[in-house]
């Protein structure tokens, strides 16, 4: 997207906040069916694979939306701990400790945090290592 339509697109976005909040919504739920649709009954799988299941979570916490991020960070957070992927486990440590800093406990908030930043760390990952030490400060 050229420069000039996508400054463009984001102020208009800016000042319609509630139709952001719906065409987000809406983009959503065309990614899940679309998943669904070409995925067959493997979808889930798909969705984890590509990594977009956290990404979805870090919308609906952007969108305020509690129990849909909940849902995708939990189911997303077991499969990153099972399959003992590390970037990707430390990806959802980071969403996590976002929902807790909106939505639950501080100190849950820094625990995530805090091992976040470590995973992010071993894996050389230094922008997210500095978007971590922004969210602890």
């Amino acid at each position: 997207m050229l420069s000039l339509t996508r400054e463009y697109a984001l102020a208009e976005l800016a000042a319609y906040p509630d139709f952001e909040k719906e065409a987000r919504r809406r983009w959503v739920k065309w990614y899940l069916d679309f998943a669904y649709s070409y995925a067959g009954e493997d979808w889930e799988k798909w969705i984890h694979y590509n990594s977009a299941q956290n990404w979805l979570a870090d919308l609906a916490i952007e969108q305020g939306d509690r129990d849909e991020a909940q849902k995708l960070l939990i189911q997303g957070l077991t499969v990153a701990e099972s399959s003992n992927n590390k970037r990707r486990l430390a990806r959802y440590q980071r969403s996590l400790a976002c929902w807790e800093k909106k939505w639950g406990s501080v100190e849950k908030a820094y625990q995530l945090s805090t091992k976040a930043l470590n995973g992010f760390k071993h894996l050389g990952m230094t922008r997210d290592v500095e978007e971590m030490q922004n969210l602890l400060d």
